[in-house]
C-alpha cells in the first residue's frame, strides 16, 4: 500500500500552473516530432510484398508507442523540489518573519516538508527536511526544534562568512581555520541545518545534540539525506550537569 502511494505522488502533475504548463508544452512537442518522423518514413518507403509491409506497420507501431511513453514520462514528472516546493519568500535560505502563537512563533516557510539552504563559499546546498509536516500539522507548537529557524539561518550565514573571509583573505587565518579540521558540536540542534553547514565548510567531526529524541531523529534524518553521515553524528543531550559530562572536553568549537 506504501509503495503504491509513493508511485501515485511521483506521477501527479505538479501544483504549480506553470511548470504544468511547459511541461504539457514539451510533451506536444514531442508528439508532433514523432508525428512527423512516422509521416516521413511512411511516404519514404513504399512496400512491395506482404513481409515488408508487416515489417513496416511493426515500425510505425513501436514509434507510436515509443512516442507515448515519453510524453507520458514528461507529463508525470515533477520539476526540482526548489520549484515544487519552496514558494519564492523561502527561496536561498530567506529570512522570513515570524509571527507569534500560543508558546512559539511561527512563519510561513516552516510548514514545508523540506527547505533548500546554499552554502555560498563552497557552491553546495544542503536540504533540509522539517518535522512540521509530519502528519500535516504544520505546528512547532511544543516541538520547537523541527523547523528551521531564523537564528538558525543567521548561524549558518555566519559560519559561511567566516569560511568565505578565510578564502579571500588567508591571512585571517592565523595559522588555522576556525572550522577545518575541528570537532564542533551544537547545543540545540534542532533539524541540525547549523552542523551540517559546518561539516560542509570544513569540521572534522560534527557531534549534532539536542534534548528532545524527536528531533534527535530528525537531525539523524537529514545527516544521512545529506550524505554526511561519516563526519556528524547526532545525540541526545539535555543540559544538565550529569549528562553534559559524557562531552567533556569532547569539542574545539560549541555553536
Amino acid at each position: 500500500m506504501t509503495a503504491n502511494r509513493r508511485r501515485r505522488r511521483r506521477i501527479r502533475p505538479p501544483s504549480n500552473p506553470s511548470t504544468r504548463m511547459l511541461l504539457v508544452l514539451r510533451g506536444t512537442v514531442l508528439c508532433t516530432v514523432f508525428t512527423l518522423l512516422i509521416k516521413a518514413d511512411a511516404f519514404a518507403f513504399r512496400p512491395t510484398d506482404g513481409y515488408n509491409m508487416m515489417r513496416r506497420r511493426s515500425f510505425l507501431t513501436w514509434d507510436v508507442l515509443s512516442g507515448a511513453v515519453l510524453l507520458i514520462a514528461t507529463l508525470g514528472s515533477s520539476p526540482p523540489a526548489h520549484a515544487a516546493e519552496e514558494p519564492p519568500e523561502c527561496r536561498n535560505g530567506a529570512i522570513v518573519a515570524e509571527s507569534q502563537v500560543p508558546g512559539a512563533y511561527q512563519q510561513i516557510c516552516m510548514e514545508l516538508p523540506t527547505r533548500t539552504i546554499p552554502i555560498q563559499s563552497t557552491g553546495d546546498a544542503l536540504t533540509i527536511s522539517q518535522g512540521t509536516g509530519t502528519g500535516g500539522t504544520g505546528s512547532v507548537q511544543g516541538r520547537t526544534g523541527v523547523a528551521v529557524w531564523n537564528s538558525s539561518l543567521l548561524l549558518t550565514r555566519l559560519l559561511d562568512a567566516i569560511s568565505a573571509q578565510e578564502i579571500k583573505q588567508p591571512m585571517l587565518r592565523q595559522g588555522s581555520s576556525f572550522l577545518k579540521g575541528k570537532t564542533v558540536m551544537e547545543l540545540g540542534c534542532g533539524t541540525g541545518l547549523a552542523s551540517l553547514a559546518a561539516a560542509k565548510l570544513g569540521a572534522s567531526r560534527v557531534i549534532a545534540t539536542d534534548g528532545n529524541s524527536e528531533v534527535v531523529q530528525l537531525t539523524k534524518f537529514n545527516i544521512d539525506k545529506n550524505n554526511l553521515v561519516d563526519n556528524v553524528e547526532a545525540a541526545e543531550l539535555k543540559w544538565g550537569l550529569l549528562n553534559a559530562a559524557d562531552f567533556f572536553d569532547e569539542a574545539d568549537i560549541i555553536i
